[in-house]
C-alpha cells in the first residue's frame, strides 16, 4: 500500500510513549480492533442465531486461513486463547510415567516451565534442564546441548522459536529434525514465531507447536491456537470439555471441534484472524515477507546503534535475531523470576521519566539481567535513539 510512511498512526498506542515492547503483548491495530467489534456487534444482535448458525462457519474460515499462512492441515489445528493455554493442554494430555523426562533449556519461558514442572512433579517425572550462555552462542552449540541431554527415558523436548528473556532465535528447524529423527516428540512453543518468522507446518513436522497470534499477529488478544501432527492428536483433550467432546467421534474435523466451544465465550478475537492477516499484509509493499524482514533489519540496526553508544560487543550474531534484542545488563541484585506482576525497578524509571516501554528481565537461571528491546511495523530509528538518551544515565 505504501512504502515511507508513518505506520504508527495505524495503532492506538499512546503517541506520547516510544513502545518498545511489542514482544510482550503484542499490539493491535486501529482496523483489526474494529473488526473485532464488528463481530462482537454481531454477536450480541442475536446471540442464539450467531452461536448456532453464524460462528461455526465463521470459525472454519478463520482455521483455513490461519492454516494456509502456516502451511498447516486445519484438521490438526485448534484456537487457544494464548499459548500457555496450549503448553498445558498438550502436558495434561501426555501419558507420563514415572521416571520418563522432558527436556527444557535454561532460557524457556517462566510459565511454560512452571506448567511443565507442574504436571511432571504430579506424574513423578523429572524435568531435565539443558544449559546453554546467551554471549556467543552458536547453533552447533545449542544443538548439542538438546541432543546430549536425550536418554532412554525422554518422552518430550521442549523448545522455543525465539527465546523469550533473551531473545535468541534458536535453530528449532534443525532441533526439531535431529531430536525427531530419534524417536523423541517436540514441543515447539511459537509463541514468538507466526508473523515473526516464515513458518511451514508441514515441512517442521513437530508433534505439537503452540503459539500466539497476538504478538507479531498482531491480532486481538486471546488469539492463539495449538496445532498437532496426525499421529497425536488424537491424545490431546482441552482442559474443560464441554460440546465439542465425543468420545468415539471420527469427523475429521474433530480435533476443531472440541477445542471451539468450551463454554460461552467471546470468539471475536479468533474470528479477526483473517482480517489482521489480509490488513497487515497490505500495509507494505511485499506483505508479510518484507515485514519480517523489515523488522528483523530494523532490530539488527538498533542492536548495532546501542552497541555503539556504549562500546559494548554484540553478544550473538545477527542471524540469530528476529525483531527482538536482548543485552545483558549489571545486575545490582539477586534476580528473581517470581510470578505475579513485579517489573524491574529499570523499567519504572524508563516509563516514568522517559515515556519508555520496553521489558528488563532479572533471570536467576544466568543470574543476569537482560534489557530486552521489541521492533515492530510502528518502530523506526528515532525511537531507538530516543532510548540511548535514556539509557545513559543507567549504562
Amino acid at each position: 500500500m505504501q512504502n515511507a510512511v508513518n505506520f504508527r498512526q495505524y495503532w492506538p498506542l499512546n503517541s506520547n510513549i516510544v513502545f518498545l515492547n511489542h514482544g510482550a503483548f503484542g499490539a493491535c491495530p486501529i482496523k483489526v480492533l474494529e473488526q473485532q467489534n464488528h463481530f462482537r456487534q454481531m454477536m450480541e444482535a442475536d446471540p442464539t442465531e450467531f452461536f448456532f448458525n453464524i460462528y461455526p462457519s465463521l470459525l472454519e474460515e478463520t482455521v483455513e486461513i490461519l492454516c494456509d499462512f502456516v502451511n498447516a492441515n486445519p484438521a490438526n489445528m485448534s484456537l487457544q486463547t494464548n499459548a500457555t493455554t496450549g503448553v498445558n493442554t498438550i502436558m495434561r494430555s501426555l501419558d507420563l510415567r514415572e521416571g520418563d523426562e522432558i527436556i527444557l533449556c535454561d532460557h524457556t519461558y517462566q510459565a511454560c516451565r512452571n506448567a511443565i514442572e507442574f504436571v511432571c512433579a504430579q506424574a513423578g517425572a523429572k524435568v531435565i534442564e539443558v544449559s546453554f550462555p546467551f554471549n556467543g552462542v552458536t547453533d552447533d552449540q545449542i544443538l548439542e546441548s538438546y541432543l546430549g541431554a536425550i536418554t532412554s527415558r525422554t518422552r518430550l523436548v521442549f523448545m522455543d522459536t525465539v527465546t523469550s528473556p533473551t531473545a535468541l532465535l534458536l535453530p528449532f528447524e534443525k532441533v526439531i529434525h535431529s531430536v525427531q529423527s530419534r524417536g523423541i516428540d517436540v514441543l515447539l512453543d511459537a509463541s514468538h514465531g507466526i508473523g515473526l518468522l516464515p513458518l511451514d507446518f508441514q515441512k517442521l513436522n513437530a508433534a505439537y507447536i503452540v503459539g500466539n497470534c497476538h504478538k507479531w499477529l498482531c491480532t486481538p488478544k486471546g488469539s492463539a491456537f495449538l496445532y498437532a501432527r496426525d499421529d497425536k492428536k488424537n491424545a490431546i483433550r482441552p482442559l474443560s470439555i464441554s460440546h465439542g467432546y465425543f468420545p468415539d467421534d471420527q469427523d475429521e474435523q474433530r480435533f476443531l471441534k472440541e477445542f471451539s466451544w468450551n463454554g460461552t465465550f467471546d470468539p471475536s478475537a479468533w474470528l479477526s484472524i483473517p482480517f489482521a492477516i489480509d490488513y497487515l499484509g497490505g500495509l507494505v509493499d511485499g506483505g508479510w515477507d518484507e515485514i519480517m524482514n523489515r523488522n528483523h533489519s530494523l532490530t539488527v540496526k538498533a542492536r548495532e546503534i546501542i552497541c555503539d553508544a556504549f562500546n559494548l560487543e554484540p553478544p550473538t550474531a545477527d542471524s540469530m535475531l528476529s525483531a527482538m534484542f536482548a543485552i545483558e545488563l549489571p545486575l545490582e541484585n539477586k534476580p528473581s523470576n517470581a510470578g505475579g506482576f513485579n517489573r524491574d525497578p529499570l523499567v519504572k524509571v524508563l516509563y516514568e521519566e522517559f515515556q519508555i516501554q520496553l521489558s528488563v528481565i532479572a533471570w536467576s537461571y544466568h543470574n543476569a539481567r537482560y534489557l530486552r528491546v521489541s521492533t515492530a511495523l510502528y518502530n523506526n530509528e528515532d525511537d531507538i535513539l530516543k532510548l540511548i538518551d535514556a539509557l545513559r544515565n543507567f549504562i
